[in-house]
C-alpha cells in the first residue's frame, strides 16, 4: 500500500501544477465574491437607513423597524446565492477532475471514481448501523473497486429524516424537524461467507447510572429489535468481549451469534481498527493533519467508528462534520491536510479489504 511519503511526492509531482492553477482561480473568485458581498450588504444598509428616515418623516408611529429586517433577510439570501454562483458548478467539478480523480488513481489504478455516484440506499438501511430509515438520502464521490476476492464501494453520504411532532396546543398541527442520521464516509464490502447472525461494533459510551433499571445491553436490544425483526432474526443480542483491554475499553460488540462475532473480528481487523482510532494510519499524524481531522469531525468530536457484519456484507461508517471531497474556497489549495485525511481513511478501508481477503482464505467454508 502507498505510504504518506509516497503521497507527498505525488502531490509535488502530479498535483502541484493543477493546485496552483486552481489556487489562482480561487483567489480571483474570492475577490469577486467579496466585491459582490460588499455591494449587497452596503445596498441593504443604505436602503434600511433611507427607509427609516422616510418613515419617521412621513409617520409619527416610527413603525419603520420592520424594513431593516426585510433588507437584512434579502442581503443574507443574496450573499448565499452569490457564493453558490461564484464557487459552484464548474469550479467544484474542475477540482474533482483535476485533484480527486488523479488522487484515487494514485492510490490504486484499478479503482473507479464517480463524482456524482453513491452507494445504494438498500446497503445503508441493511447495515443496521443506523436505526432510522432516511427520508432524504444524498451521496457523491463514489469509489468502487475489487482487491483480490473482495468487491467494495465507499462514498460520502448525508442521510436525514424529517420528524413530525404534534403541537401541544393543537394536536392537528405538527412541526417538522430534520434529524441528521449520518454525514460522512460510508463503506460496504463483500465478506465471502453467508453469516447466520448479526454483529455490530459501536463506540463505548458512558455507563448508565446505577439508579436506572435498564442496562446498556437491554437498551441496545430494544433499539435493534425492530430492525432485527425486519430481517427475521429472532435471536437476542448479547455483548461480546474480545479480552483485549484497549479494544474492550473503546468499543462495544453486540451479536446474535457470539461464536460468529469472534470469527469475523480477526486479530488483524481488530488491530487495524485500533490503529485507526489511535490516529495511526499507519503513522502518527502531524499537527496539521490532526487539526484537519478536528475540523472535519466538528466540535462534537463524534468521529465514531461503526462497523457491522450482516448477510454476506461488511459495513463501515465514520462521521464527519464537513465534506471531505469538496473544495473550500476560503482555504488555500496549497494546503494538503484534507487530502491526507482522505488518503488515511481510504487506506484504512483498503487495509480492511486486505484483511477480509485474508479472512476468506483462512476460514474454512463450514465455519459460519
Amino acid at each position: 500500500m502507498r505510504s504518506t511519503q509516497d503521497l507527498h511526492e505525488f502531490i509535488e509531482r502530479r498535483l502541484a501544477a493543477p493546485l496552483a492553477t486552481l489556487e489562482q482561480r480561487r483567489l480571483e473568485q474570492v475577490a469577486r465574491y467579496n466585491l459582490i458581498k460588499a455591494a449587497i450588504i452596503g445596498g441593504a444598509l443604505l436602503l434600511s437607513l433611507v427607509s427609516i428616515v422616510l418613515m419617521f418623516i412621513w409617520t409619527s408611529s416610527g413603525c419603520s423597524c420592520f424594513f431593516p429586517f426585510v433588507f437584512a433577510f434579502l442581503a443574507y439570501y443574496g450573499v448565499a446565492t452569490a457564493k453558490n454562483t461564484v464557487f459552484g458548478g464548474s469550479f467544484r467539478d474542475d477540482f474533482k477532475r483535476e485533484v480527486i480523480s488523479p488522487l484515487v488513481q494514485f492510490i490504486d489504478p484499478s479503482l473507479v471514481y464517480q463524482p456524482n455516484g453513491r452507494i445504494a440506499i438498500e446497503d445503508f438501511n441493511r447495515s443496521g448501523i443506523f436505526q432510522i430509515v432516511p427520508s432524504d438520502y444524498q451521496g457523491e464521490d463514489l469509489i468502487r473497486g475489487r482487491i483480490g476476492q473482495t468487491r467494495f464501494e465507499v462514498c460520502e453520504l448525508k442521510a436525514s429524516n424529517v420528524v413530525q411532532t404534534p403541537n401541544r396546543k393543537n394536536g392537528n398541527i405538527t412541526s417538522a424537524q430534520t434529524v441528521l442520521i449520518h454525514k460522512g464516509l460510508y463503506f460496504v464490502a463483500d465478506f465471502h461467507r453467508p453469516l447466520q447472525g448479526f454483529t455490530i461494533l459501536l463506540p463505548r459510551r458512558a455507563p448508565i447510572g446505577d439508579g436506572l433499571p435498564t442496562t446498556r445491553a437491554q437498551l441496545t436490544q430494544a433499539m435493534f429489535a425492530p430492525w432485527l425483526a425486519r430481517l427475521s432474526v429472532h435471536q437476542p443480542l448479547v455483548e461480546v468481549l474480545l479480552g483485549i483491554p484497549e479494544f474492550d475499553a473503546q468499543f462495544q460488540i453486540y451479536s446474535t451469534r457470539e461464536s460468529e462475532a469472534l470469527l469475523v473480528l480477526t486479530p488483524g481487523l481488530v488491530e487495524r481498527v485500533l490503529q485507526f482510532r489511535r490516529g495511526q494510519a499507519p503513522k502518527e499524524r502531524t499537527s496539521a493533519i490532526a487539526a484537519a481531522v478536528d475540523e472535519l469531525e466538528g466540535t462534537s468530536g463524534d468521529n465514531a467508528v461503526h462497523i457491522s457484519f450482516v448477510g454476506s456484507k461488511f459495513y463501515f461508517a465514520r462521521r464527519y462534520h464537513q465534506d471531505l471531497f469538496e473544495p473550500d474556497p476560503f482555504r488555500p489549495f496549497t494546503q494538503s491536510a484534507h487530502i491526507e485525511v482522505f488518503f488515511e481513511d481510504l487506506q484504512f478501508a483498503l487495509g480492511v479489504v486486505d484483511e477480509l481477503n485474508v479472512n476468506a482464505l483462512a476460514t474454512p467454508p463450514g465455519a459460519f
